[in-house]
């Protein structure tokens, strides 16, 4: 059985940009279950493109607070490239041709 990830009873140093955010937000094991469980439906969502916009922003929601929360103990990894392009394709029309809500729109009629 895998342990979720536990975190040192050091005091959190906040990283240069928006760190005093990840600071402040709560960071329990229960509540990082949940995020971690909310990381995980919303990148399944987007990979099926259910709501593949919807999905992305809550990828770099929950993927924010999930790679963040390591940063502001010293753990420093190389994850935020993950952030960043769910914000890119947050920001896209990312589900408008192979998605699963591409296949129940009607077609329309002017091609792009």
């Amino acid at each position: 059985m895998m342990r979720p990830r536990t975190l040192p009873d050091t005091e959190p140093v906040p990283p240069d940009l928006l760190g005093f955010v990840l600071v402040e937000l709560p960071r329990g094991r229960s509540v990082l279950q949940v995020v971690g469980a909310g990381l995980a439906v919303f990148a399944l969502f987007g990979a099926l493109g259910l709501k593949s916009r919807w999905a992305m922003a809550g990828v770099a929601f929950f993927g924010a607070y999930h790679y963040g929360v390591p940063q502001i103990f010293g753990k420093v990894d190389h994850n935020h490239h993950l952030v960043w392009l769910s914000i890119v394709l947050a920001l896209s029309p990312c589900g408008d041709a192979l998605s699963l809500d591409a296949r129940h729109r009607r077609p329309e009629r002017a091609v792009r």
